[in-house]
């Protein structure tokens, strides 16, 4: 394996523990921000910060016409719309049946790669998100699904949205670097956000120093660098492998629980965790997947 790619993978493992430990500080900021506002200033803080950082590496900002709609689409779908269906989502269900339909993403992502990307569909590959998903449900401590079917349908077009990023994402980053790739996707996420806001909350007194700490957290390590360690992600190991890893997630937030919330190791959760990790390994990447085609 080259360099660049362990390089991937340990980008690709920091993102997810990232992304599992920002749960917590989520709920901790919604305490003064609303669930529009939050994402919005989160994605506004990223895209200055990422326009100065291209600006500071002299990076051009030009982007071919063709390829506009393109971009659009990716980041509408992986902020605007992907925050928005999850975090109503889980106000109806609830964050475990939500966790348990979020994995569900790899195989959503293995028809899209058929279908947009026509690569061939490995039974390894079924087989290991099915072990994945077993795995997470045993982490939440098994889900009870009710007849919330709207709920549901939430979750499920998050994961759709999340899917649709990846697939525009991967002919992108072939092209551009993934820093400004990320930049454009954080500033057009962010303006998505805007007619959700006129409805939405912000109690300013509320605002105290853990509370800044934690988006601080969100935005500079979730959002601006994280997006763009997962476009490298997606470039460098494929749609297939960067979707079936969101599935460590769940165990990325079990692990952060304990470590800083004291939470207790229940053996369930470690046995599941050590299946949900046994059906990642089992994954297999797109230029597999192509050779296999």
């Amino acid at each position: 394996m080259s360099n660049k790619r362990w390089v991937s993978w340990f980008l690709l493992i920091f993102t997810c523990f990232a992304w599992g430990g920002s749960y917590v500080s989520i709920e901790i900021c919604l305490r003064a921000l609303g669930p529009a506002y939050l994402p919005f200033f989160r994605y506004l803080i990223s895209s200055v910060i990422l326009f100065v950082a291209l600006k500071l590496g002299k990076s051009p900002l030009y982007l071919e016409k063709k390829d506009l709609g393109r971009i659009i689409l990716s980041a509408l779908a992986s902020i605007t719309f992907y925050f928005y269906f999850e975090n109503v989502g889980i106000m109806k269900i609830g964050a475990n049946e939500a966790a348990v339909l979020v994995a569900m993403m790899p195989i959503i992502a293995l028809v899209a790669n058929r279908i947009f990307l026509k690569q061939k569909i490995l039974l390894r590959n079924i087989i290991s998100s099915l072990i994945s998903i077993a795995g997470i449900y045993l982490v939440i401590g098994g889900a009870e699904f009710n007849s919330n079917y709207v709920g549901y349908l939430y979750m499920m077009m998050a994961s759709i949205s999340w899917v649709t990023y990846m697939i525009c994402t991967k002919p992108l980053v072939q092209k551009y670097d993934g820093l400004l790739i990320t930049f454009y996707q954080c500033l057009i996420g962010t303006v998505g956000f805007i007619p959700m806001l006129k409805t939405d909350y912000v109690y300013i007194e509320r605002i105290d120093l853990p509370i800044m700490l934690h988006f601080l957290f969100l935005a500079l390590i979730c959002s601006a660098a994280c997006t763009w360690f997962y476009a490298i992600s997606i470039k460098e190991l494929g749609v297939s492998i960067s979707a079936m890893l969101l599935n460590f997630i769940p165990v990325a937030t079990f692990i952060f629980s304990f470590v800083f919330l004291n939470e207790v190791l229940a053996p369930m959760k470690l046995l599941g965790s050590a299946i949900a990790i046994g059906g990642l390994l089992m994954m297999k990447g797109d230029e597999a997947v192509e050779e296999a085609a």
